[in-house]
């Protein structure tokens, strides 16, 4: 489970960035394309000014996130958004890189194999 007090300032603004445009939609879940469309939006962030370097046009991005979000289920009233199951494990995955190892076992309750340097 991704633990939110390891996130940096940034990563935290755009979550909470996300859950909001989630709840301003009425969206039951968060999910990726709430944090991408969160990510491309902050400002001083670093996801434009990567894809930019990378040659990668923005604005098309930004209309795809905003067309996928208005195709998202809506609900009136309710709870707040919650994570949704992808984008849970998304940033569990990502988690791992501030760890030195994954998870013992998998989402789906599997043993993981742990990989040595020499990919044994």
């Amino acid at each position: 489970m991704l633990n939110f007090d390891r996130l940096t300032v940034k990563a935290s603004e755009a979550i909470q960035a996300a859950a909001a445009e989630a709840r301003r939609r009425g969206n039951p879940e968060i999910h990726g394309v709430h944090l991408l469309h969160s990510l491309l939006e902050q400002e001083e962030g670093i996801v434009v000014p990567v894809l930019q370097k990378l040659g990668t046009p923005v604005t098309p991005i930004r209309e795809q996130t905003l067309q996928a979000m208005d195709r998202m289920a809506r609900v009136e009233g309710g709870n707040d958004p919650r994570i949704s199951r992808d984008l849970n494990r998304a940033l569990d995955v990502a988690s791992w890189g501030t760890n030195t190892s994954p998870p013992s076992t998998s989402s789906w309750g599997s043993p993981r194999r742990r990989m040595t340097p020499d990919g044994s």
